[in-house]
């Protein structure tokens, strides 16, 4: 095989020989492939190739024209007088020229789908044929037709094609049929799902084949600056999310980094798998499990691929956080536990009861728990009701808790015995007497005694005829 830019010489008055333009093109080619090869490695890719309806809409799809670049032989049988080469392999080109359209059949079994697969394959073909003049030695002015004046025609050019062609699945109940795969030598493009009693094919039943690899349409330099080529579409299940980029990920290697997009905030430890590569680990920074709330809602993740670790590092700024400091300063909306103390500037507001331990502060105000016998409300209203009662003169205030009675009045009549207005039911602890005017003046102190649960004995002195008092018992 020729090297990258090798040329064939030829000189002035030297004899041609066929050798000379068959490895001119020969050399083209590989360089030609050398080229591609730089840019896109050496797996198969597709280019255009853009499957869409017929129109007016029929049964009919029409994919329209492309190439693909596929690692092939140099030559896989002999090119003209040039020697079959099976051992060196270069990324060729296969072109299609003009568009392909394809009938596709509904299945003839009500509520029943079948799913149609366009594959596509390189293939050097050989055309052109034609019975082509000869040297006649004999009589050089008369030219042999073709071979030893044969006759026979002979091809005149080696074509590079992309072949398209249409695969039909197994007919199932719909939503179970299969996409058949692609046959040997072929790569899966488009996925076409045909329901039973269809008339016409429409835009929403084609689809490209999972891991399809075409290239980007408007080129690789605008894909790059759009970052089309390191993202794309993200399926998940809990937290549990699979990539498929486009073209796919044919490679994992250490550093390489990969974006998504999330749709919900993760419930804890995740895993991403890219492609058909297995699920593996998201990490932190710190190459620990993410924990709940890592990831937003609608946020766009950059991750990078740790292959000691075998896992996907994420590498969002977001990341950069104090959860020591969150828990501090910090309640999750679904509850948590406050750790040391607790600073709230401005107003805590809450439309719903706040509970601590087995207590509960009510929207309405009040304080529901074990100390209050279930109300502070009712509690004070309680008390309340029996905190004074007057009815002229005397009067007594009882507690409802600890039973403790206080009463008094005035008392005009000089010596005598004073009656409580409540009995005792217990004990009378203390009875307190004070003159309540000047009168008499009288040299004799007034005292009491006799104090029992029911009265006590006033003994006034000489002309004394006003007291207070006050009693105390329980």
């Amino acid at each position: 095989m020729g090297n990258f830019m090798d040329r064939q010489i030829v000189y002035p008055g030297a004899i041609p020989l066929e050798t000379d333009l068959l490895n001119t093109n020969k050399f083209a080619m590989t360089g030609l492939a050398k080229l591609a090869s730089a840019f896109l490695g050496e797996s198969t890719w597709l280019c255009g190739l853009v499957c869409k309806p017929s129109a007016p809409a029929s049964m009919t799809v029409q994919v329209g024209e492309g190439q693909i670049y596929s690692l092939q032989h140099v030559d896989g049988t002999p090119y003209s007088s040039l020697a079959a080469d099976n051992i060196n392999t270069i990324l060729k080109q296969g072109l299609s020229l003009a568009p392909c359209l394809f009938r596709l059949d509904a299945p003839a079994m009500q509520g029943h789908s079948i799913n149609y697969l366009i594959q596509v394959a390189y293939a050097d073909t050989d055309t052109g044929p034609a019975v082509l003049p000869y040297y006649n030695a004999t009589d050089p002015a008369i030219a042999f037709n073709g071979p030893d004046n044969s006759g026979a025609p002979q091809n005149t050019v080696r074509s590079g094609g992309c072949h398209v062609s249409l695969k039909a699945g197994m007919a199932a109940r719909k939503g179970e049929q299969i996409s058949p795969t692609p046959d040997p030598g072929y790569t899966a493009a488009w996925v076409i799902t045909v329901d039973s009693g269809a008339l016409s094919i429409d835009a929403s039943a084609i689809h490209m084949a999972e891991d399809a690899p075409f290239l980007p349409g408007d080129g690789i330099i605008a894909a790059v600056q759009q970052g089309r080529l390191n993202s794309g579409k993200v399926k998940s299940e809990d937290d549990n999310f699979h990539l498929i980029c486009q073209p796919p990920v044919t490679k994992l290697t250490d550093g390489m980094r990969l974006f998504f997009r999330t749709q919900a905030t993760n419930a804890g430890a995740c895993k991403l798998r890219v492609g058909d590569f297995p699920a593996c680990p998201v990490l932190d920074d710190d190459a620990r499990e993410l924990r709940k709330g890592t990831l937003s809602s609608c946020q766009q993740n950059e991750v990078e691929w740790n292959a000691t670790l075998n896992a996907w590092i994420l590498c969002n700024n977001q990341q950069h956080i104090d959860w020591g400091d969150l828990d501090r300063r910090y309640i999750p909306v679904s509850g948590g536990e406050v750790k040391g103390p607790l600073n709230v500037e401005g107003s805590l507001s809450t439309d719903k009861p706040l509970q601590i331990g087995k207590a509960e502060v009510t929207t309405k105000g009040d304080l529901s728990g074990e100390a209050w016998d279930g109300s502070l409300h009712t509690w004070l209203k309680n008390r309340s009701t029996s905190l004074l009662r007057v009815s002229g003169s005397p009067m007594y205030w009882k507690d409802p808790v600890s039973k403790l009675i206080i009463q008094g009045g005035q008392h005009h009549s000089g010596g005598g015995e004073v009656v409580f207005p409540v009995v005792f039911p217990n004990n009378c602890l203390i009875a307190l007497i004070t003159q309540s005017g000047k009168h008499g003046q009288s040299k004799d102190n007034s005292y009491i005694d006799d104090v029992s649960k029911q009265k006590f004995t006033l003994h006034a002195g000489r002309g004394e005829t006003s007291f207070y008092w006050l009693a105390i018992g329980y």
